[in-house]
């Protein structure tokens, strides 16, 4: 179906989904190209619905180095919702990205960013819909390269056999050197698939290309071994990207700005990134190592900026772990004294319940009093203890009761169901500690403040090879991410 009528299509439909903004692209500050000029074409493909990935920061950054390169043209696409996929297969209508409605199956490159494990099947789907054969050993070379990296790229094994190159670690560190490999690829014209495999793997730092790999099972289905096949000049060890110079990494300065709500409408920068709390059930915090933060110049820099291209009213200052800023209170009254004055309000996201927490919300005048997000993870002492969340509940109450004095309204606190060791009483634990918090704003005379948001740790458990908390399987540790949906918030 040629790309004009792909469009047609498209807009055709609309009339019979929900939210149909979500399929018309055109927002505010999209890359706009002549495609027929780019040397390569990237679609970028999030496993998750349009609110969902244009919430995820890492897709704006990786949109922005690519874009950013004469030669190159990075596209976007999402998982259509339920109504809009059985359309497309009614139709035959193919997922096409929404900067050109290009269909899938015309890219060069298709990347998609796996945040979490209940994405996978999505990307099945996106595949599908898109006209590429799902697994990598039917893809010819008239079909794009199918690359995967993001949190859940650490453990790639589950997907291998439908990707062609996996990048791990923090993707902004090795994009461009994909994209120049694949550009050289182009030109070198690798006869086969596995060729194609060992060109990318060779000239990549930190790719993995499953096809090049012998993966060995043991019983339960537990991988034993990963070794590189004989002859293919694979590396036996895959180490993770880092970015050395956070200080300096590759930021967008004109973020898009979406014509429907999403998860997180607002500017989001990131003022920190990894973690040394060692809580057993996270894995960022394992493997978002070193620690790095930018400095309060930087951060204000990177503020301005986005302001000015976007107009949005809030910005919010992301981590693992906000509190743990080396100097939260001078990074929040720099940015406070800033945009207070132009009607921004300023938003800290995942806060560490510490004795600091009190002091947060004196720090923000804020215009609009946005809502605190704290996150104890778990409601009892014997399963903090379990899962190394070394907290006290004496802060959490200080600090939201401090916020209440400062005239907050809502606190969002997350928790994490099926735990190991986890019984009834830690579960109703979490009504408990709700309901105080919500008891602390009802004494001066006012409503319900707080919502208690759940997410599973599905299968999660700690492993004996493991004796300082390596993570084996489990949940996402709470955020500022992309899943706004994944925990279900039930007000207190």
């Amino acid at each position: 179906m040629p790309v004009s009528e792909c469009k047609e299509e498209v807009f055709r439909l609309l009339a019979r989904v929900k939210m149909p903004g979500q399929y018309v692209g055109a927002e505010w500050n999209m890359a706009r190209k002549d495609p027929a000029r780019a040397g390569l074409r990237v679609c970028l493909a999030f496993p998750d619905t349009y609110a969902v990935g244009m919430s995820y920061m890492g897709l704006h950054i990786l949109y922005d180095i690519l874009n950013r390169r004469r030669e190159v043209y990075a596209e976007r696409a999402f998982a259509p919702w339920v109504d809009m996929q059985e359309l497309m297969r009614e139709t035959g209508t193919p997922l096409c990205s929404l900067e050109t409605f290009t269909p899938l199956r015309e890219f060069d490159v298709v990347g998609f960013s796996l945040q979490y494990e209940m994405d996978y099947t999505n990307v099945l789907d996106m595949l599908e819909l898109g006209g590429i054969p799902l697994r990598a050993s039917e893809r010819g070379p008239e079909h794009p390269l199918v690359v995967a990296g993001g949190n859940c790229a650490g453990n790639p094994e589950p997907l291998a056999e439908f990707l062609d190159l996996v990048i791990l670690g923090e993707g902004e560190e090795r994009i461009n050197d994909l994209a120049d490999a694949c550009l050289e690829m182009k030109g070198a014209r690798p006869g086969s698939r596995e060729a194609a495999w060992g060109f990318l793997a060779r000239r990549v730092a930190n790719a993995y290309a499953p096809g090049l790999y012998e993966a060995r099972y043991g019983d339960g289905g537990r991988v034993e071994s990963v070794r590189a096949r004989a002859g293919t000049g694979a590396p036996e060890r895959v180490e993770p990207a880092v970015v050395a110079d956070f200080e300096r990494a590759p930021v967008p300065e004109r973020p898009l700005v979406p014509f429907v709500e999403t998860v997180h409408d607002r500017i989001s920068v990131e003022i920190l990134r990894g973690c040394t709390r060692g809580c057993r059930f996270c894995h960022a915090g394992m493997t978002r190592r070193p620690v790095r933060h930018r400095s309060i110049e930087r951060i204000l820099e990177i503020c301005e900026r986005q302001y000015a291209a976007t107009g949005w009213s809030e910005i919010s200052l992301a981590s693992l772990s906000s509190s743990d800023y080396p100097d939260l209170a001078g990074l929040v009254r720099a940015v406070d004294g800033r945009f207070s004055p132009r009607g921004v309000s300023i938003n800290l996201p995942s806060l560490r319940v510490d004795s600091q927490l009190s002091d947060i919300p004196k720090m923000i005048s804020g215009v609009r009093k946005s809502g605190l997000t704290i996150a104890p993870e778990a409601a009892t002492d014997r399963l903090r203890r379990v899962i190394n969340k070394d907290i006290l509940e004496s802060d959490l109450y200080a600090g939201v009761e401090a916020a209440f004095a400062q005239g907050w309204n809502h606190v969002k606190l997350y928790f994490m169901v099926g735990l190991p060791t986890e019984t009834d009483e830690d579960v109703r634990a979490i009504v408990d500690v709700a309901e105080r918090v919500s008891d602390l704003r009802r004494r001066g005379g006012q409503g319900p403040a707080a919502s208690a948001a759940c997410g599973e740790s599905a299968g999660a458990s700690f492993s004996a090879e493991f004796p300082g908390g390596g993570l084996c399987a489990g949940g996402p540790s709470a955020g500022d991410g992309a899943s706004g949906g994944a925990r279900a918030g039930l007000p207190i």
